[in-house]
């Protein structure tokens, strides 16, 4: 696949999770998680589906969207309160590793289902 598509599935993948991440109900921190955790093994489910990516690069795709989705959700929180993201160094190393946990399980999941329909249609 080439760079521009790729480039074009982050920037989808970036959208959802951001719009996870910033229309979350609340903003107080406690479960920032579920809801983009949810969005990246959708869409990790989805890529591998509809793609022919593989497992690795699903991985990278989703890792690197959902980091910049935090990254903008930070942006955006620091303007209300500055003091609201203190160990933002630390949110996104625990963001990408959620995320890259997310990945591989949605595409894992895609990756079974499509080996499950080339089993069927035998």
């Amino acid at each position: 696949m080439k760079y521009k598509e790729i480039g074009l599935l982050i920037l989808f993948a970036t959208l959802l999770q951001g719009a996870a991440f910033l229309f979350y109900p609340g903003h107080n921190h406690s479960n920032d998680y579920t809801v983009p955790f949810v969005a990246g093994v959708l869409l990790a489910f989805l890529f591998c589906s509809l793609t022919r990516l593989r497992l690795s690069t699903i991985v990278i795709i989703i890792t690197i969207s959902n980091t910049i989705a935090l990254i903008g959700k930070i942006i955006v929180d620091m303007q209300v309160d500055p003091s609201s993201h203190n160990l933002f160094p630390f949110e996104i190393i625990i963001t990408a590793f959620i995320a890259c946990i997310a990945a591989v399980i949605g595409a894992a999941v895609g990756l079974l289902g499509k080996r499950l329909r080339k089993a069927l249609l035998r």
